[in-house]
C-alpha cells in the first residue's frame, strides 16, 4: 500500500503535457471524494521531486526525525504517471470496505468509485495512441482479474471466482457482440498452476519457471483484451504461489498498437 501510494504522488508530475497533466488532475479530485486522496500522502511521508530531461528523481523521507532520504529513484514520466493510474485504480477496487467485513469492499460502490478515476485518455497516452486522446469514457460493469488457481483463471470485482469449460469457454466472460469468449490456451496455461498449488498446500518444495510462465500468461491477457467486451476491465496478477516477485503488481491491461504488431 505505502509503495503504491509514494508513486502515485510521484506521478503528478506530467507538466509537459497539459492534457495529460489535467486529467490527472481530474483523477485527484476524484479521489479526494472517495477518501483516496494523495495529498494525504504528502501530508503524512515528505516527498521531493527533481526533473532531469525525461526522468523524474524522487526522494523519500517517511518522517521529520529522519535526516537522508530512505528512498531514491527514478523512472520516467510514462511510468509515473502508469504508476499513479494503477496504483488508484487497485486501491478503487479495495473502496468502500463493507460494515459485515473489513477485508471486503462493496461491488456497487467500488465500479462508482472505479469509474470515477477511470480514464481512457490516460490509457491512449500510457498506450501511444495519442490519436484518440478524446477517446469518450466507457462506462465498466465488471472488472476481471487474471489470478490462477484451483478451478480458477478469473477473480471477479465481487469476489467471486471464475472458471472455464474443458473446451475453453469462459464463464460469465463475453467478447464485443455480447457472446462467450473460447480460449481453451487460457484454460490450459491457468490450469499449469496446480501443482504448485497441491506443493504449497503441502509445504512440499516445488520449481516452476515463473518467467516463462508469465510471459505466456500476458500475451494470452492481451489477445483476451482485443476480444473484450469495453465494458470489462482486465487485469493480471501473479497467483499466490509465486515467490518470485516477477509480477509485483497487478498490471492492467492496455493494448497499445505496438503490442497488437507484435503478435501479428
Amino acid at each position: 500500500m505505502i509503495d503504491k501510494l509514494i508513486w502515485a504522488k510521484a506521478g503528478i508530475i506530467n507538466e509537459d503535457d497539459a492534457k495529460i497533466h489535467k486529467e490527472i488532475e481530474r483523477i485527484e479530485k476524484e479521489c479526494a471524494s472517495f477518501d483516496i486522496s494523495t495529498k494525504a500522502v504528502n501530508e503524512k511521508w515528505g516527498i521531493w521531486m527533481q526533473f532531469r530531461d525525461d526522468e523524474l528523481l524522487v526522494d523519500v523521507e517517511p518522517n521529520e526525525f529522519v535526516n537522508k532520504p530512505i528512498i531514491r529513484g527514478y523512472c520516467d514520466r510514462k511510468q509515473c504517471v502508469q504508476a499513479l493510474y494503477q496504483g488508484l485504480l487497485s486501491l478503487a477496487m479495495d473502496y468502500p470496505l463493507t460494515q459485515d467485513s473489513e477485508y471486503s469492499s462493496d461491488p456497487p460502490a467500488l465500479l462508482v468509485a472505479y469509474n470515477s478515476i477511470k480514464s481512457p485518455m490516460i490509457e491512449n497516452y500510457l498506450s501511444e495512441k495519442r490519436e484518440d486522446i478524446r477517446t469518450r469514457q466507457v462506462h465498466v460493469k465488471h472488472i476481471l482479474t487474471i489470478n490462477p488457481d484451483v478451478d480458477q483463471i478469473f477473480i471477479n470485482e465481487e469476489g467471486e471466482s471464475l472458471d472455464a469449460s474443458n473446451e475453453g469457454e469462459l464463464y460469465d466472460v463475453y467478447d464485443k457482440k455480447g457472446q462467450p469468449i473460447v480460449m481453451q490456451e487460457l484454460k490450459e496455461w491457468a490450469d499449469e498452476i496446480f501443482p504448485a498449488v497441491c506443493a504449497s498446500a503441502t509445504c512440499d518444495p516445488y520449481e516452476k519457471d515463473w518467467a516463462d510462465y508469465h510471459r505466456r500468461g500476458l500475451e494470452l491477457a492481451h489477445r483476451l483484451r482485443e476480444n473484450l467486451s469495453p465494458d470489462f476491465d482486465l487485469w493480471y496478477q501473479a497467483p499466490f504461489e509465486d515467490k518470485s516477485d516477477t509480477i509485483p503488481e497487478p498490471i492492467l491491461i492496455i493494448n497499445s498498437a505496438l503490442e497488437k504488431k507484435k503478435r501479428q
